[in-house]
């Protein structure tokens, strides 16, 4: 008996450590393995990156590609978040600082994410991260009162400011000697928007009373032929998202002058957080935000002149990225994906929200399961099983009494094939598959 609890906690410590991530959506009570969305997850952030692929993340260990499933598995554990990723042209691949809470508590990870899925990991910081870009062979951190940079992503220079004491987007424009920093001031009600060439000096750009808090810039990744990918910059017009204390309001600030100047071009509505920015063109702009009710996008045709409501959804919002000068796609929680091909005058749902299934192991390469809660009241355990590499699924176990007052669920583990555990508000073993 006491071998027996011995490996019963072992296990149930296994199916703790391994709890995986969320998967895809049901399609005619079949499950595709790689299916273009991913159900009960934030979709934070977004970027085009790998031959116009944009890929995107958020809560959890897994970057997806939009149009082909999972890119890779950042193997951090299913409570990570995403807070930043970019292209590097040096190495051909993708950087992400992610954190290793979701309350962005811990410790924070710089990891490499090759062409064909492998992660590698770069290095581990105490204090926080928030963004990450490159300007030809350096690679510039931006994080909390400190800038990091390197010229071979191992070994990597401080730089400390009593300009800023939050780094949030760090971007070298194109033909400029300089770098635009965004972030918060430690001087109060001063704005957030700093120029500087080597971290050491920064220059104010006047802006009256503004404090920045999350910024995006008009960038995007294209393929060249023979040559991989290139980024490019607008070189008109710049814009950036902050806020105004003085009115409690947030804002979109545009520049014309290479970030010297700004001016304010739109103030959102009261109580709505705005926290996305894309730009397709340097007069077609995008941004997004959050109120009571859910999420909201407005968008520009005239370079930020007149701004006009394209959409509002009870599902809240935190990512936009533009793949040309009309369309685009928005991302937000619950796996929600919105498509735009005008400019974000018109949006169309391409996910569907279904935050059912929310767990996957693959005991080996053919034999996958995958478990969620549904029903009403979410109480409703549901197994579904794939012997075939998750192309298809079918539902092999339901429990309409898995906690009818709190149901939960944190994992499900196999063993080998047939003996699996799954763990939440119930523990439940299968020993036959």
């Amino acid at each position: 008996m006491k071998v027996f609890y011995k490996r019963f906690f072992k296990v149930l410590l296994f199916v703790i450590i391994f709890q995986t991530c969320l998967f895809s959506q049901p399609q005619n009570n079949a499950w595709k393995w790689g299916h273009n969305y991913s159900p009960a997850i934030r979709y934070l952030v977004s970027k085009i990156c790998f031959n116009n692929d944009i890929l995107t993340a958020g809560e959890g260990s897994l970057l997806y590609k939009i149009n082909s499933g999972v890119f890779g598995n950042l193997n951090e554990g299913p409570q990570i978040e995403v807070i930043d990723m970019t292209y590097d042209p040096i190495y051909n691949d993708i950087l992400v600082v992610v954190s290793e809470n979701s309350d962005k508590t811990g410790k924070f990870y710089l990891l490499s994410v090759s062409s064909n899925g492998a992660v590698n990991l770069l290095d581990v910081y105490k204090e926080p991260i928030y963004s990450v870009t490159v300007d030809k062979n350096t690679t510039v951190l931006g994080g909390k009162g400190k800038v990091k940079t390197s010229t071979d992503r191992k070994k990597f220079a401080d730089y400390e400011s009593s300009e800023l004491d939050e780094y949030k987007a760090i971007i070298k424009e194109a033909n400029q000697l300089n770098y635009l920093v965004f972030g918060n001031s430690k001087k109060g009600n001063e704005n957030g928007i700093r120029t500087t060439s080597d971290f050491k000096n920064y220059q104010t750009p006047s802006f009256g009373w503004f404090l920045a808090v999350s910024f995006d810039m008009a960038e995007r990744y294209h393929p060249v032929p023979n040559l991989g990918l290139t980024k490019s910059i607008q070189d008109s017009s710049i814009f950036a998202l902050g806020y105004q204390a003085a009115t409690y309001s947030y804002l979109v600030c545009r520049s014309t002058d290479n970030g010297n100047s700004w001016d304010s071009v739109f103030a959102a509505p009261q109580y709505v957080t705005m926290n996305a920015l894309s730009v397709g063109s340097g007069s077609n702009v995008i941004v997004g935000g959050n109120g009571f009710s859910g999420g909201e996008l407005y968008y520009t045709k005239d370079g930020g002149d007149t701004w006009t409501k394209g959409y509002s959804s009870t599902g809240y919002l935190y990512s936009v990225t533009h793949v040309s000068a009309d369309s685009a796609y928005a991302f937000g929680e619950k796996g929600l994906i919105l498509l735009t091909t005008d400019g974000g005058e018109n949006w169309t749902k391409i996910s569907r929200d279904n935050p059912d299934v929310s767990v996957i192991n693959f005991p080996s390469p053919s034999i996958g399961y995958a478990a969620g809660l549904g029903g009403s009241g979410y109480n409703m355990l549901t197994v579904y099983k794939s012997t075939d590499a998750g192309d298809s699924w079918q539902a092999t176990y339901v429990d309409s009494s898995f906690s009818p007052s709190n149901a939960f669920l944190y994992s499900v583990f196999f063993t080998d094939d047939m003996t699996g555990f799954i763990a939440g508000s119930k523990f439940i073993r299968t020993t036959d598959g």
